[in-house]
């Protein structure tokens, strides 16, 4: 049962979870032992190069490097266009922890199917300690031909400079829903959302490659320094009650009993 004794409730749209337990092999998509019947098949993570076994917020936690470590989510490049295209709505939720806590002197990626090129379609996530940047965090939504969507650049120390456990909830929506001009958000932990509106045309093209986290997708570069835990993807935005409820007051929360 998650710490507070209360399950998880509304599962509807949720398509992937990952719990990161594993020892050895793959990261299992977990979603179908939820209640949602909306869950991704062949969306199992691919880790290589990877430290198994990391205490995480809840449970074990999988750690990437800074280098060569990579984990590739998902077998084809159609499964994840939910996430950017004219009808593009999620919600990506997912327990972080810096490796060592300090400026990495680079871009880490976090998740990604882009390889960080707007020419691109698709999404991605990075921190940047690169030159006067340190701990900001970039959100790039795509639409191919240098077409920016929607963009996040935060300010500097966005991403704690710690090496305690974190959570980063990232929700989108395309159309607006209720909350036209605040289309894309993110906030660390509890904090106050940095929001931003829409900046282009979406496109309804699939990305170049399936997704990645902690790596530039199908390259060697940028890995994330970090380790991941609690993973969720859902396609619809999280209410405020819901990311409080995730949060936990810190603790974390599971989604299944």
């Amino acid at each position: 049962m998650p710490a507070s004794g209360v399950p998880f409730s509304n599962y509807s749209d949720l398509l992937a979870y990952y719990q990161f337990n594993e020892a050895s092999g793959d990261s299992i998509n977990v979603c179908s032992s939820t209640a949602s019947t909306d869950c991704i098949s062949s969306v199992d993570g691919v880790p290589s190069g990877v430290t198994y076994g990391a205490t995480g917020i809840i449970g074990d936690a999988i750690q990437w490097d800074l280098t060569d470590d990579s984990g590739t989510f998902g077998t084809s490049v159609d499964q994840w266009n939910f996430m950017h295209n004219t009808s593009g709505l999620f919600t990506f939720n997912i327990w972080f922890r810096d490796n060592t806590g300090t400026d990495s002197g680079g871009l880490d990626a976090i998740f990604d199917n882009i390889q960080a090129n707007s020419a691109n379609k698709g999404v991605g996530i990075w921190r940047n300690d690169s030159g006067a940047k340190d701990g900001v965090l970039e959100i790039f939504i795509v639409a191919g031909s240098g077409t920016e969507v929607a963009k996040i650049i935060t300010a500097n120390d966005f991403m704690p400079a710690d090496t305690d456990w974190h959570m980063m909830t990232i929700r989108y929506d395309y159309n607006g829903g209720t909350d036209t001009g605040a289309n894309l958000k993110v906030r660390v932990d509890d904090g106050a959302d940095t929001e931003v509106g829409l900046t282009g045309v979406a496109s309804d093209l699939d990305p170049p490659l399936p997704a990645e986290l902690g790596q530039l997708a199908n390259l060697s570069a940028w890995g994330a320094g970090m380790a991941f835990d609690e993973a969720t993807i859902f396609n619809r935005v999280w209410s405020e009650a819901e990311i409080e409820d995730v949060w936990n007051s810190g603790a974390g929360k599971l989604l299944v009993e």
